[in-house]
């Protein structure tokens, strides 16, 4: 991986990381999914894949995808199910499942 290709997974992240989080969902969620196993832009970056999983777990779940939001949000859990150190993002996790499978 190229320093270029690590800058432009970095900016793809972060602007659709805004993008959810200013509520476009869908474009958002489009811009993240290009970054995961498969998309067009997809990371070797461990760390952007994560969090891109999440936020689109988080557009899923505002779109009413939520079978889709809850396999997002297990995926994550899969590699931080018992991490080191607790992310706001991973407790943000653990409470949309509970609302979400309950």
């Amino acid at each position: 991986m190229t320093i270029q290709t690590e800058i432009n997974s970095v900016n793809l992240f972060e602007l659709g990381m805004l993008r959810v989080l200013a509520g476009q969902y869908e474009s958002g969620k489009e811009v993240l999914e290009s970054l995961v196993a498969g998309g067009e832009e997809e990371t070797s970056q461990a760390l952007i894949s994560l969090f891109s999983l999440y936020y689109i777990g988080v557009a899923n779940e505002a779109l009413g995808n939520r079978e889709e939001a809850i396999a997002n949000y297990r995926e994550v859990l899969k590699y931080w199910d018992e991490p080191e150190i607790e992310l706001k993002e991973i407790a943000d996790i653990r409470e949309r499942l509970k609302g979400l499978v309950s």
